[in-house]
């Protein structure tokens, strides 16, 4: 299911007045507070609370758990010391999602009767329950508790020590198996689009927990990141998406490095042309 979309689709049948603020200038700051950057870090995330606030919604909702913290502890408080206002609060999509429960579960009308085991994160605790909680209100779901460690933000926190990650993953995944699980769900958009290239190598099935929401909900929207993945050739994505790439003005070569450096792991291309060390 595509994030942005699902999301949308799910905020719409509780009747939550939303706006969607989707676009490359809305970034929490977290791609560059890692470097020795703080200046950068700190614009971007000004820029984004300026962004967010334009609504005059009193209540931000994210999904990325990067953006929850990097705004929510860390620009927030030092932009209201800065102005001497916030304006406004900041929370995850799943608490969200738990606290609307009531108006959720009359929608539930699918049941989903599958074991479910969650890749679980631990930066943020309320997540996992939240997200837990909605499960457990879809007719026929069963969670299922995996005795594996719980780390990390999102699974690009752990690429500085691939060694462990990739032991980490393995031993999900035993553990999933072991368990006779139908589905292993992520809970973040970063982990899903990483965990979903796995899907041949085990006999359960890699899925965002969005989609069981939407499965339960009658909502069907097709993971366009995972079709063309699995299309497995670069130029067969190009030759997939020409129309979009054409509809946006897009640079074919940049598409071609972009796609290189996100989906397949390669390094892209510097602006001069040349591969970076």
């Amino acid at each position: 299911m595509a994030s942005s979309e699902g999301t949308v689709s799910f905020l719409d049948a509780v009747n939550a007045r939303i706006e969607d603020i989707l676009d490359a200038c809305t970034r929490c700051g977290r791609c560059v507070d890692a470097c020795p950057m703080v200046e950068p870090a700190g614009r971007m995330g000004y820029n984004t609370i300026e962004r967010l606030s334009r609504p005059g919604a009193s209540r931000v909702i994210a999904w990325c758990p990067s953006c929850h913290i990097q705004i929510g502890e860390i620009a927030l408080p030092a932009y209201s010391e800065s102005y001497g206002e916030k304006p406004f609060d900041i929370g995850p999509l799943a608490e969200f999602f738990a606290e609307r429960l009531d108006d959720l579960r009359p929608l539930f009308v699918h049941p989903v009767r599958k074991r479910v085991a969650l890749q679980e994160r631990s930066a943020v605790p309320g997540i996992m329950t939240a997200v837990k909680t909605v499960l457990r209100a879809i007719p026929g779901l069963e969670i299922v508790e995996l005795d594996v460690p719980i780390v990390s933000t999102q699974a690009s926190h752990l690429n500085v020590l691939p060694k462990f990650k990739a032991e980490l993953r393995e031993r999900e995944f035993r553990a999933a198996a072991d368990a006779g699980v139908t589905t292993f769900a992520s809970i973040f958009h970063g982990c899903h689009r990483e965990l979903i290239q796995y899907q041949p190598q085990v006999s359960f099935e890699l899925l965002n927990f969005m989609e069981l929401i939407g499965e339960s909900m009658d909502i069907h929207i097709p993971d366009l990141y995972k079709r063309l993945r699995f299309l497995g050739d670069i130029d067969a994505i190009i030759a997939d998406t020409a129309d979009l790439i054409a509809q946006h003005g897009l640079d074919v070569a940049e598409v071609r490095e972009a796609l290189l450096y996100d989906m397949f792991g390669g390094r892209a291309k510097s602006s001069a042309g040349s591969t970076p060390a």
